[in-house]
Order: structure tokens, then sequence, then C-alpha cells
């Protein structure tokens, strides 16, 4: 046992939960050109300001923003599922990459991640987690980047400045 107290984590776990981070960073600066394309900002502009916001308050933003368009525009309810998808892979990211993490007695392949929050009627909260689970959200993530390419390219975002058509669409 290192001399933190704490087992070592396999490098199976860790290397899937490294991945996670960094496709979560993608999606958290997707999330952000997002928004800048629904209130019509500079996404390099609009940056200043959320680069400081949280993932969770940049879905909500938009979700808001979303809600005065979707009547004259119910296709854009299609966004506002992507958001929600964000929103819970998000809460799984979150609980993984902010738990503490312990694999005594776990078999090859697990290990045991508590979360505490205040805020929740389970305070404490302990969950097994497994690379079979790592290996899901890592999926999501894909999934939810491809899915956000297909809308960007229907729905025109994310634009360069002075820009109609998406970064994806083919020149």
């Amino acid at each position: 046992m290192p001399a933190t107290g704490f087992s070592q984590i396999e490098p199976e776990l860790t290397s899937r939960l490294g991945q996670l981070a960094i496709n979560w960073g993608v999606i958290e600066n997707w999330l952000g050109h997002l928004l800048a394309a629904l209130i019509g900002a500079e996404a390099g502009a609009l940056s200043v300001v959320t680069q400081d916001m949280s993932a969770a308050t940049i879905i909500q933003i938009s979700k808001t923003t979303i809600s005065i368009f979707e009547t004259e525009h119910p296709e854009f309810s299609a966004i506002r599922e992507l958001l929600d998808f964000a929103d819970e892979i998000r809460g799984e990211r979150n609980e993984l990459v902010h738990g503490i993490w312990e694999s005594t007695n776990c078999q090859p392949g697990t290990a045991l991640v508590q979360n505490s929050n205040w805020k929740k009627a389970e305070i404490i909260r302990e969950r097994l987690v497994t690379t079979t689970e790592l290996d899901q959200l890592l999926i999501d993530c894909q999934t939810w980047i491809d899915s956000y390419v297909e809308l960007g390219l229907k729905f025109n975002f994310p634009r360069t400045a002075g820009s109609t058509k998406s970064i994806f669409a083919e020149s």
C-alpha cells in the first residue's frame, strides 16, 4: 500500500479514466461553441465568458436559449436531447473524476469509488466501477461527439466568425 494509505489503481482503469477526462474536454469545448451559435456570438469571444463557467451552467443556459426558439422550431428538440445526453455524461464523469478510488479487496479490473454530496439523499455513495463501465462511458462520449457533428451540419454550428456554415461542412 502506498504511503498515502490508498491502494494503487490498475492502469487498465486509470488509462480509461484519463481518456474520459480527455474526451470530456472535447465535449466541454463543443458545448461552449454550441452556446455561441445559439446566441449568435463569436465562439472565441464567448469563451472569455464561459471559461470560468461549469459545464452544467453552459448546458442549462443553452437549454434555456433553445426553449425560446423551440416553439417555432420543434426540430431544435434534437439539440435539447444532445444537451441532456451531455448532462448525463457529465454526471457520470464527475462521480468518477471527483470520487475517491480504492481497489483493496477488489477483483482485477474493478475499483470502489466513493462520492460525498450533501445535496443528495444518499450523502456518501460507494459504487463498484469496472473497465466495462468505463468503456461504455467512453463509447457514450464518442456517440455524443458524432451526434454533435451530425447536428452541427444540420443546424450550422459551430461556426467561425462571419460564417453561416458549420466548420464540419465541406468547403
